[in-house]
């Protein structure tokens, strides 16, 4: 299976949906707290060949709850992906093979608005977004250095297109 994550160019929503969370601590007493009004700002995730994929997010949460009760676990229902498998197109269109690992950082860098007087966030604000992307691969050829370049022989003044990268992952299963 291969997993696919796209953010349009356009129409992109400068309103931050909140969730709820539940975290819970198995301790000499039992504790589990809600945290309401809860935004992500950074997702990182990470993989190198024969691991599993790694998925880190950081946030911001507006309030939390002590719940009277425990809830029941959920048990797991799918297996954890392994990363076999990696192309990366840069630009579009332009398959790089063999990508060994990877890290992809996606912050949006999210203020949150206090109200004067209020110790609770009122608002939050998505910022401009950072894309980051770090990986190796198998050094087959120049073509990889001649793409992010722009042109052949050295860096071009203008590149026709900056903006697109696509890295597909597989676990190796059709």
């Amino acid at each position: 299976s291969q997993s696919r994550y796209h953010v349009a160019n356009s129409g992109i929503s400068n309103t931050l949906t909140s969730m709820t969370m539940a975290i819970g601590f198995d301790l000499d007493t039992d504790a589990e707290h809600t945290l309401a009004g809860c935004v992500v700002n950074n997702c990182n995730i990470s993989a190198s060949v024969g691991e599993s994929i790694k998925c880190k997010l950081d946030g911001f949460y507006k309030t939390v709850a002590k719940d009277a009760s425990i809830w029941s676990p959920v048990a797991p229902v799918e297996d954890p992906f392994t990363f076999a498998n990696a192309t990366l197109e840069i630009p579009n269109a332009t398959s790089i093979a063999d990508v060994q690992n990877f890290e992809i950082s996606i912050n949006r860098n999210v203020e949150m608005i206090y109200g004067l007087g209020s110790r609770f966030a009122q608002k939050n604000v998505a910022k401009q977004r950072e894309y980051k992307l770090k990986m190796t691969v198998t050094y087959e050829d120049d073509n990889m250095l001649t793409n992010v370049w722009g042109a052949a022989g050295g860096p071009s003044s203008s590149v026709a297109e900056v903006a697109s990268a696509e890295l597909t992952i597989s676990n190796g299963i059709s």
